[in-house]
Parts: structure tokens; sequence; C-alpha cells
């Protein structure tokens, strides 16, 4: 038994010893009661809990948690896959800077720096007179407002001005650049696979078209994702094998006739593994579409075993000197116990019972052998020694 911190709400803690070798799907019915949650929805359809790690990443549940790496005194959250009471961890991008340590400016910083330049170049211009002197005395500033003479139906299009404009010694006009209308930065997003499908063929009456399409578990049915076009080899997940269940989402990257090559979008089993979600494989149409399932092959008749003797020795109660048997299902009236290599005879009577005294006192062989002599099948060289008492089935 191990000590684990169980949560189960953000309230709700408690320390419980489990045992760290058994399957999570053993440990979760009595950690449900012992938490007192709700085991049933509104519908009265059984809830299904699971146990999350620190990182609120799904374990897998046919493992123990030694083998989901869960250290001692490890805090697990108890919860409904469906209706998660915590909530997920979402890591932001980090922004790279826009001045990087290395010295090289990046391009917004060297559009801001080429801005106070312009602006430093036009004040200077400003107050210099028309022979580069700087003014005596600052003149009066006056703003005037910049408003375009555009008609409505006009064409947008401004034309450089015939003559320069040259400021006067006793009037300014304050010059304010009209920068373009930016255009949207922001990166475009990837977009989401163009052609989904949902898996809607793995279904438990399939398991006996080909078993080793599908896997089982004790609380889950899913169909195996291999890695090559011929079915011969799984690829391997963080336990076991990636494997797609009903529902889950698909894109198809290739057909290949009537197998297909996949891309895993979302798994129900395995929702926060990182080498199911995104795994490439291959898969049977069928499985994919449940269109032209291949039929059931009809099991081959297996022929009747031959019917013999298996005898076996039930406790050693009988006198130093003897053995007894019983043989059962089968009239063995009449029938012979003989010691092999001794002249040692019992016969069997009516109820098939048999005893024979007087042998040799080491460890010896005999046989069983029917009215005509011959050595019943499965009745030869059984080893014994005195005081043993056997019974014979005949099947």
């Amino acid at each position: 038994m191990t000590r684990y911190i169980i949560k189960w709400s953000e309230e709700n803690s408690k320390p419980c010893d489990l045992p760290d070798d058994k399957p999570i799907y053993e440990l979760i019915p009595s950690l449900v009661k012992e938490c007192q949650l709700r085991e049933t929805d509104e519908q009265q359809h059984p809830i299904r809990y699971a146990l999350f790690d620190t990182s609120h990443n799904c374990l897998n549940q046919e493992i123990s948690l030694a083998k989901n790496n869960q250290p001692p005194g490890a805090t697990l959250y108890l919860a409904n896959p469906k209706r998660r009471w915590f909530a997920r961890v979402v890591t932001a991008p980090v922004k790279p800077p826009l001045l990087p340590l290395s010295g090289n400016l990046s391009i917004p910083a060297v559009v801001g720096l080429g801005l106070i330049v312009v602006i430093v170049i036009l004040f200077t211009r400003m107050m210099t007179g028309s022979d580069g002197r700087f003014a005596a005395s600052l003149p009066t500033l006056t703003i005037e407002p910049f408003v375009p003479n555009v008609t409505p139906s006009a064409v947008s299009t401004l034309a450089p001005p015939s003559t320069p404009i040259v400021p006067t010694p006793t009037k300014l006009s304050t010059l304010v650049p009209v920068l373009p209308t930016p255009t949207s930065l922001s990166p475009t997003l990837a977009s989401k696979p163009t052609y989904l499908e949902i898996v809607s063929g793995v279904k438990p009456e399939y398991r006996s078209i080909k078993p080793e399409l599908f896997f089982v578990g004790r609380t889950s049915f899913g169909a195996f994702l291999w890695q090559d076009s011929k079915l011969r080899e799984k690829i391997p997940a963080t336990e076991g094998y990636v494997v797609v269940s009903n529902g889950d989402q698909i894109e198809i990257l290739a057909r290949l006739g009537q197998v297909y090559q996949v891309r895993i979008h979302t798994n129900v089993l395995d929702p926060d593994d990182p080498k199911v979600i995104g795994a490439v494989g291959y898969l049977p149409a069928w499985i994919i579409t449940d269109q032209d399932v291949p039929p059931t092959p009809t099991p081959k008749p297996r022929p009747s075993p031959t019917p013999k003797l298996r005898v076996v020795k039930v406790n050693e109660n009988d006198s130093p000197d003897c053995i007894s048997i019983q043989i059962r299902n089968i009239n063995a009236n009449g029938w012979l116990l003989r010691i092999d290599g001794y002249q040692l005879f019992a016969r069997f009577d009516g109820g098939g019972n048999a005893r024979l005294c007087g042998v040799p006192n080491h460890a010896f062989t005999f046989s069983i052998l029917d009215n005509k002599g011959q050595a019943v099948p499965g009745g030869q060289g059984i080893p014994a020694k005195g005081r043993d008492i056997f019974i014979g089935e005949w099947r």
C-alpha cells in the first residue's frame, strides 16, 4: 500500500492508502464511494470516473499507479473525464523581444528609429532660416488643421504640390506626416484539416472478423492503428499501443484501396497522450466507414478428441503395501489392474473399483487392461507407490 493525496474538488482532498500494483480501474469504485461522489447522471446512466496527474493528464486506467510513474505522496485528481472540475493547464506562447540581446535590431525598432530621425530633420528645417542659420527669435506657433478637399465621387489620389512649401519667419505651420493605414500583421493561424472523418466501425461484434485488428480491455474496446499498409506492425504508445475507438476524429491522408493512411485528431481512450494525438498510421477502410464490412468467417468444426482414461492421484490413505483406484464414466467391470513387470493383478468390480495389495515397497508403474487383455488408452505406465489412491475418468 502506498499513500497518495486524492483531490475530488477545489475544496476537498484527503490522503488515501492505495495499492500501486493494481490497475487503476479496480481502485476507482472504492474511491468514488469514499469521496461520496455521484455514481449515475440525471438519466441514471453510470458515470465513469478517472484519475489525473498533477498536470491534469488522464492516467491509463488499464495499468497500475506505479506503471503510470506516480511516486508515493503524489496528488491525484478524481473526476469525470467529460466534466472535469479542474481547469486545464494552458501555456501562453512567449513573444520574442523587440530588441534581441545579440545586438541586431528588430524591424519594429528600425521603423521607430526612422520616424524619430524624420521628425528631428523636419523640426530643424522649421527652426532655421532660408540661409541655414538658426532663427534669432522664435515666431508664434500656429497650428492649422489639414482638411483635404476631396469630393465623394472623386478618386482618392493625392498629387504632389507643384511648388515647394517654404515656411516664413513670422508664421510656422506644424507639419503632421500622414502615415498609411497599417495592414493586419496578425500571423495566419494554421487552418484545420480540410477533411476529417468520424470513425464508426469499431464495434465489439466485429472482433470475430479479424481479432488481431482490435484491442479488448477491462473498460475499453478499440482498433489498433498499424504502422504499415500491410497491417503487420503496431505503433507503440506510452503504454501498450495506439488504439482508435468509435467516435474518434481522424484525418484521411491517403486512400490505398482497402486501407487508409490516417492521422488521429481526437481520441476517447487517450485524450491527453501526446503519442496518440497526431499519430499517423493505417486502418482498414471498413473500420473507419462501417461500409463493405467483411463477412464473419465460419468456424471450422473441430474433430472430437478420441476418448481415453485420465488417471489422477487423490491421496495416500491406503495401506503401505496396497493401492486403490476407481474408474468413472465407463463400465469397467471385469477390467484388470496390473503392476508392470510383476505378476500382480486385481479385477475391477461392477462399481469400477479395484484394490491391489502386496505391491513392491518402492516406486513402480501400473497399467489397466480391458476385458480383451489390451491396455486401455490413457491407462499405461502410471507411476505409483504403496498407499496411493487414484481416480480414473473416461473422457
